[in-house]
């Protein structure tokens, strides 16, 4: 029972895609948009972490996804690429064998280049481990858009008190403290409903212009159904997860 409703939750995140795609990403003109994409790639089983390497073409740099067995992953990078002015905008869908893909997503400054790497654990990745190890399915895409700073900030502001969140957890339950603990799982959940509110919002707002790298990805997956048949939403989604 426990795996149905796994796998169930994985196909759900497909069903968000569509509205949270504009939540972290600047919506700009097509034509302002520097992007580069990689096809559906496909790799071996693993016998060890799930390890995902792309080196960029267009632009010097990198991304990088290891995955481990136990649901802890990284995923990093760079951009060489110098933009005033721009974002760097990447994001990165690791399918399932069922399907579903999980996105990894960043965004940051390009003035002067730019390198992140995220790290964390995921319950999914964890209970289902083999469902992504199986056969390492993957699609990526980033682009440079007009930075927008204030959206920035605002996206910054919720990782960090989804940070704090997650750390107030942990130390409740390492305290047994099961009313801080309720309490904190219930702002978690206060803000994850506030971000698809104003993600529903702006998908509106922004529904006949300009693009994304999530929306991208979750057109090819709609558009190649017999590879990625549904997509990992955006980053509120797969953040709450994460």
């Amino acid at each position: 029972m426990k795996t149905h409703v796994r796998i169930f939750s994985l196909s759900v995140i497909c069903a968000l895609a569509g509205s949270l795609a504009p939540l972290a990403t600047a919506q700009v003109p097509a034509l302002d948009i520097d992007t580069e994409s990689s096809m559906v790639q496909h790799a071996p089983p693993a016998t060890g972490p799930i390890v995902v390497n792309w080196p960029f073409k267009k632009h010097g740099g990198a991304a990088n996804l290891t995955v481990n067995s136990d649901g802890t992953y990284v995923f990093s990078g760079q951009s060489t690429e110098r933009k005033p002015n721009k974002d760097f905008d990447i994001a990165l869908g690791l399918k399932s064998s069922t399907g579903a893909i999980i996105l990894f997503h960043f965004i940051g400054d390009a003035a002067s280049g730019a390198q992140w790497s995220k790290q964390g654990q995921s319950d999914i990745l964890k209970d289902d481990f083999s469902l992504f190890a199986g056969k390492i399915d993957w699609t990526a895409e980033y682009h440079f858009a007009e930075s927008a700073a204030g959206k920035r900030a605002e996206y910054e502001a919720r990782e960090k008190k989804r940070e704090e969140l997650r750390k107030a957890e942990e130390d409740a339950k390492r305290r047994k403290d099961d009313k801080l603990l309720a309490e904190k799982k219930a702002e978690r959940e206060k803000l994850k409903e506030e971000e698809l509110a104003q993600a529903q919002q702006q998908a509106q707002q922004h529904r006949s212009g300009g693009s994304s790298v999530i929306s991208t990805i979750g057109d090819v997956c709609s558009g190649i159904s017999s590879v990625a048949g549904a997509v990992g939403g955006a980053v509120s989604a797969i953040a709450s997860i994460f």
